[in-house]
């Protein structure tokens, strides 16, 4: 689907069964995070954003609670030193999750410099498998961190406030981190 809106690769096979999925090269340019000092390229990736909260959102929405559950019981479960911090966020984190606003839109959930390729002055986004309906500040709090972003300076959508961005950074970082111990 979004391929046909031209913000990711086409698709020209995919198989579950074999796990398999086959798409169309993108001969592009990485950009860095240095590339959006450019006002002209930041304003492209807020907007190409945009155009991907705005594609038709499947049924099963992201499970931002379970997907931090899980990691924390595959830490357990491995005998990982968690950080104590990590501990003592929890809670507060689990709270923001609870307190998510209903609107669900289709997010990428995944949007590093990695994963967005220019190509003839369009954005293409790569590596879909977090994508699901859900929480658009968190996309905006992902480009704050991966990007080097202040909050302040993310062009928001009028529906998304900096303080709900701020409150959905908090989440990432808490995500990602839980994947790096997951890493060690």
């Amino acid at each position: 689907m979004a391929g046909a809106f031209g913000i990711a690769p086409k698709v020209h096979y995919c198989s579950l069964h074999h796990g398999l999925l086959l798409t169309e090269y993108i001969d592009g340019q990485h950009w860095q995070p240095d590339d959006l000092k450019d006002p002209g390229k930041a304003t492209l990736l807020t907007e190409s954003l945009a155009v991907l909260h705005s594609l038709p959102a499947t049924p099963t929405k992201f499970g931002y609670r379970q997907h931090a559950e899980h990691y924390w019981q595959q830490l357990e479960l491995a005998n990982a030193d968690i950080p104590e911090r990590l501990a003592e966020d929890r809670n507060r984190v689990l709270e923001i999750i609870d307190n998510i606003p209903p609107r669900s839109v289709t997010c990428h959930h995944d949007p590093l410099p990695l994963n967005i390729i220019e190509k003839d002055g369009k954005l293409v986004f790569l590596d879909w498998e977090y994508s699901a309906p859900g929480w658009p500040a968190f996309d905006y709090a992902a480009l704050s961190v991966e990007w080097n972003i202040a909050i302040e300076k993310l062009s928001l959508p009028l529906s998304i406030s900096h303080d709900e961005v701020q409150l959905a950074k908090e989440l990432y970082i808490y995500l990602c981190e839980l994947w790096t111990c997951l890493q060690a």
